[in-house]
């Protein structure tokens, strides 16, 4: 069995906030609201306080791998709500657990209760999230994806494209905006 960290976000109070792909069937959970391995390969997301004791920890996945080639992302913004961004195979993935198998927006998910409940976020990102930042002076969280980047100003209600200056030529005449594996805020 094999447990990843692929990202980690800080928290306004000084938690950090851990996400990453296993294939575990005996992680320590603690307040999990998802108790069970999913599938062949799960996400998860752990919270430990600044001292460094676990918090919150939990899987996230379905019956097929979620999170694969490490692309699990984490950002927490201002008032402590955690978006993850992953990549799943999972075609079981309840809306209670705010997560779809596949769509064209997405997928970016929510929660502004520690991971207790999640919410879809992801009306207006197109492919798959590789990273996530939050600007915590403006309240914004960006996302990168491989078509390009994405900013939301509503908790993830909406995104819109941020991608000035990336275009990049695609072999004809016209150009695109190129895969963006990573983003950080200065």
């Amino acid at each position: 069995a094999f447990t990843v960290g692929n990202g980690v976000s800080l928290a306004p109070d000084g938690s950090a906030v851990v996400v990453g792909t296993t294939s575990a069937t005996d992680l320590p959970l603690r307040g999990a609201w998802q108790e069970e391995f999913g599938g062949l390969g799960d996400a998860f997301v752990a919270v430990f306080t600044p001292g460094g004791a676990l918090a919150t920890s939990s899987y996230l996945g379905g019956n097929g791998y979620d999170g694969q080639g490490g692309r699990v992302r984490v950002a927490v913004d201002l008032h402590g709500a955690i978006h993850v961004g992953l990549n799943t195979q999972s075609d079981d993935l309840g809306a209670r657990r705010a997560l779809v198998s596949s769509h064209v927006d997405g997928p970016v998910f929510t929660s502004a209760d520690r991971g207790a409940l999640w919410q879809w976020a992801s009306t207006g990102v197109a492919g798959s999230v590789k990273d996530a930042a939050v600007d915590p002076e403006r309240d914004l969280v960006y996302v990168a994806t491989d078509v390009g980047i994405f900013r939301t100003a509503d908790n993830g209600a909406t995104w819109i494209p941020r991608n000035e200056g990336l275009l990049i030529p695609d072999g004809s005449t016209n150009q695109r905006v190129g895969p963006v594996d990573a983003i950080a805020l200065d």
